[in-house]
Parts: structure tokens; sequence; C-alpha cells
């Protein structure tokens, strides 16, 4: 497994793209991935647009596309709904890093890491990913 510690504490850019600067949760699951071995496509929304992430983050693409699992292994996109105005709509990412820990970054927060159980971020999860090529 990769080592991702240097991840965690990276400031909140909306759409960030350089861990040197700073990451978006998109952009904090792309590195993340990319450390797993995955090129995973780029996109940029706002939160207001989460109807058109959700579309977007399923559909197939460049001949490969995302699975859903239920039992999520290190390198799994983890998909969270946020936004208490559309409760199913995936606006949120984090990633999936074993042992129960998922690794994200949201506005006002540095990356950082929870797990799987809290109270809080676990009942925003709506289901893990993983990229299949």
């Amino acid at each position: 497994m990769p080592d991702l510690r240097d991840l965690i504490g990276i400031p909140f850019i909306q759409n960030g793209r350089d861990p040197a600067v700073g990451l978006d949760c998109w952009g904090l699951c792309r590195e993340a991935l990319r450390r797993f071995g995955y090129d995973v496509p780029d996109f940029s929304q706002t939160i207001y647009d989460a109807l058109e992430i959700d579309a977007r983050f399923l559909e197939e693409r460049q001949g490969c596309r995302w699975r859903r699992v239920d039992t999520p292994v290190p390198g799994c996109v983890v998909a969270m709904a946020i936004d208490p105005d559309l409760p199913e709509a995936i606006t949120h990412w984090g990633v999936y890093i074993g042992n129960g820990r998922v690794l994200h970054t949201i506005r006002k927060l540095n990356s950082s890491l929870f797990r799987r159980d809290d109270r809080f971020w676990g009942g925003k999860v709506r289901g893990y990913y993983r990229w299949t090529e």
C-alpha cells in the first residue's frame, strides 16, 4: 500500500490539483489513487452541481468505469452525500485507505482522516467504488 501520510493536512483549495499548493476533495482522491496506480479522469464541479457530479461519476469514460463494491478495499473512492437539501446526491469524495479509515478534504478543513464508523461522516457515505480498466 502506498504511503499517504504526506496527504494529511494539505489545505483545501477549490479545484486544487497540486498537493504542494492545495487540493479539493476530488483532487485529493485523484492524487491518492495515482499512488495506488490508477489514472482516473478529472472533473471539476461546484457542490451546487451535485446532480451533474453524480451523473458524470457513474458514466463510462474512455473504455474504463467505476464499479460499485459492498466492501471497500484500499484505493476505493468513497462517495458521500453532505448537502442536506440533496440528501442522496453525491457531493463529496474521499478515498478508503484501509483499516476503516477514509482520507478526505472539505472546505474550511485541511485534509484529514475519519473512520467508517464515525457517527457524522460514516452516515454520509453512499457507496464505495473501484476503478476498473
